[in-house]
């Protein structure tokens, strides 16, 4: 008996009994004092679960003034210590949610629940209330130091568009004026380079040539012209002076026959040049057998001995003019293009013409022979460089 009466007297002293937590989730302890941070709480969640979630705190958390985050919530703060506390997770299931509560002097708490969807609002409430009381009675340490509370963002009012300045009348500049054309010059030709001087060297030229050959004397040479072919090889020595020898072939006809006189001349003088033009003159004795033709056969008409030739004796003169082009190639060396001009007097050693015919007496005579004759003529003279060129040694100087 005087134990109960002891007990019972300190248990009065003490104060009444701590109760445990109600089914409600009611969080023991003293509620805050009015000077304490936590009596302010700035709640920052879903607009949807504002009120819910407010209801649910008051419970746990009594005599706490719940401040929906906004511009508004922070004005009525004013320069008083508060928390702040954000609750953020999905809405719905039980994926976990984040619970960060920031004193207004820095110190930050960060905890994480995973609420059943039955009572997810009951169930974040709970937690919340137990971190507010934590924070009060400074049971726990925080998680981090000189945290920054997010501010709202101020609202701005939309701003009048601002007034565009009048654009300013554009002045066209005209484009600068483009420069005529240059000229288009055309390059220049490309010359050939220029020849090497001319060799000074020994020459062979092979001449041939077509000649029409006239009867001037006596009278009954003066009848119809005759052709030829002529074929000249000439050696030039390097002061000019040329030896030649020239073979010309006449045929001419009459009635059935046919008259081949084969005329050749040997012939000195001399080969002038200047740069474009070349002459040739040269003199020499000729000799021109000649013979009668008939079905491919020959005839005695004039046949003196038994061979069926006769010969004319003479003396002939050529001359030449025509225009000169160096080739670039070193065999030939040069071209002469031009016309030539021989005159020849000529007789039987009897000295005397002769007259051909096919019946005795001779009125009028197929053929006439011998005289002075005239022949005109073109040709082609292609020259060859004999040897190298004759280089004169230089004199010593004394």
């Amino acid at each position: 008996m005087p134990l109960l009466a002891i007990g019972l007297l300190l248990g009065l002293l003490a104060g009444p009994p701590t109760l445990p937590p109600t089914p409600g989730g009611n969080v023991p302890g003293p509620p805050p004092t009015a000077d304490d941070a936590t009596t302010r709480v700035i709640l920052r969640c879903a607009p949807e679960d504002f009120a819910a979630l407010s209801t649910e705190l008051r419970a746990r958390w009594p005599g706490a003034e719940l401040l929906e985050y906004g511009t508004e919530a922070f004005d009525r703060v004013g320069g008083r210590p508060f928390v702040y506390l954000e609750v953020t997770g999905e809405r719905v299931g039980d994926a976990p949610m984040s619970i960060t509560l920031i004193t207004s002097d820095g110190r930050a708490y960060l905890r994480r629940v995973t609420p059943k969807d039955s009572g997810r609002t009951r169930v974040v409430a709970i937690a919340s209330a137990n971190l507010l009381a934590a924070v009060a009675d400074e049971d726990v340490p925080p998680d981090r130091e000189q945290a920054v509370v997010p501010l709202p963002t101020a609202e701005v009012p939309d701003a009048p568009p601002p007034v565009e300045p009048e654009p300013k009348p554009q002045t066209v500049t005209p484009p600068p004026e483009r420069p005529p054309p240059l000229p288009r010059t055309e390059p220049p030709p490309r010359r050939p380079p220029p020849l090497p001087p001319e060799r000074d060297a020994w020459q062979l030229a092979i001449d041939p040539g077509a000649t029409l050959v006239v009867g001037l004397a006596p009278s009954q040479r003066r009848s119809r012209p005759s052709f030829g072919g002529d074929l000249r090889v000439d050696v030039r020595a390097p002061i000019g002076l040329a030896f030649g020898t020239a073979a010309r072939v006449t045929i001419d006809a009459a009635a059935d026959y046919r008259l081949v006189r084969v005329r050749i001349v040997p012939g000195i003088g001399w080969i002038g040049r200047t740069d474009r033009l070349e002459w040739a003159a040269l003199v020499g004795p000729s000799i021109e057998p000649w013979r009668v033709l008939r079905g491919g056969r020959e005839q005695a008409l004039g046949r003196v001995g038994s061979a069926g030739y006769s010969t004319l004796y003479g003396v002939a003169v050529h001359g030449a003019l025509g225009y000169r082009v160096r080739l670039r190639s070193a065999q030939p060396s040069s071209l002469r293009i031009g016309a030539h001009v021989d005159l020849a007097t000529s007789t039987m050693a009897s000295g005397q013409t002769a007259r051909l015919c096919d019946s005795r007496p001779c009125t009028s005579p197929l053929f006439a022979l011998g005289g002075l004759e005239l022949g005109l003529g073109i040709d082609l003279a292609i020259w060859f460089d004999l040897g190298p060129a004759n280089r004169r040694r230089p004199q010593r100087r004394r």
